[in-house]
């Protein structure tokens, strides 16, 4: 999914969301990205639209590595090679001419790199030293994510078996889009650490039976983003010689 189409998306949904069907424009009083949080840290538990979608991706990536004689299997192998089945490693740039959009985006899940495990590190007395090589030194904001990478590797155990495809986060084995989607969404989102208090709140206020327009006050009113007078300020609707109050 291109960034523009992306844009387009969650530009019709945050309308939906705050302007219903009317032609007037609203105010957007609560981010998008908050509103993608789960509903315990304060959101609304709408999907990502950008981890969504390299999920469903990574699905079909998966498909390509199992083995299976399925027709749209078949059709890949036609149009792209034999060598597409299996490879752990698809380069986008060998698919440059004639390869859909869907194919690339597939392909771009690899990063179109080429390198295994054996060449990013070694074995030392039977325990394996990771040695990871970059193509340039990191900016200062880069560094956070490569110790967040360096945490995620080192917490997995390789011994000298032949290896096999396996998916840790599920239980047995099995890709599935939902357990791929909550571990990109945990390790890439900045979580609001909420009290036992607050997350029961706002997980209640969406069972308690009340008019939802009800119980979207209640949640705007706990963020702190309902329609006062500072807030309105603070968004440029009124001058700030007019704040006289609270509300």
């Amino acid at each position: 999914m291109s960034v523009k189409v992306w844009r387009e998306v969650v530009k019709i949904q945050r309308n939906f969301l705050w302007g219903w069907l009317s032609n007037r424009r609203r105010i957007c009083w609560v981010k998008w990205t908050d509103i993608c949080r789960p509903k315990r840290e304060g959101g609304l538990g709408i999907r990502d639209l950008r981890v969504m979608n390299t999920s469903l991706l990574a699905k079909w990536r998966w498909n390509l590595l199992m083995e299976g004689d399925e027709v749209w299997r078949r059709v890949v192998v036609v149009k792209y090679g034999d060598d597409v089945v299996g490879n752990a490693c698809l380069d986008v740039e060998d698919f440059r001419y004639g390869a859909s959009v869907w194919w690339r985006d597939i392909c771009r899940l690899d990063g179109g790199q080429e390198a295994v495990v054996r060449d990013m590190g070694r074995w030392e007395n039977g325990v394996w030293r990771w040695g990871l090589l970059w193509r340039r030194d990191f900016f200062v904001w880069e560094e956070f994510f490569v110790q967040q990478l360096l945490n995620v590797i080192s917490q997995k155990n390789l011994t000298e078996v032949d290896d096999s495809w396996g998916w840790s986060p599920a239980i047995e084995d099995e890709f599935l889009v939902k357990s791929l989607y909550v571990f990109l969404e945990t390790t890439l989102s900045n979580h609001v650490q909420r009290t036992d208090l607050e997350s029961f709140a706002f997980r209640y206020i969406w069972k308690s039976g009340v008019p939802s327009k009800a119980s979207a006050l209640v949640w705007q009113l706990l963020l702190e983003r309902i329609p006062t007078r500072d807030n309105l300020c603070y968004r440029g609707v009124i001058r700030h010689e007019e704040v006289s109050g609270t509300l």
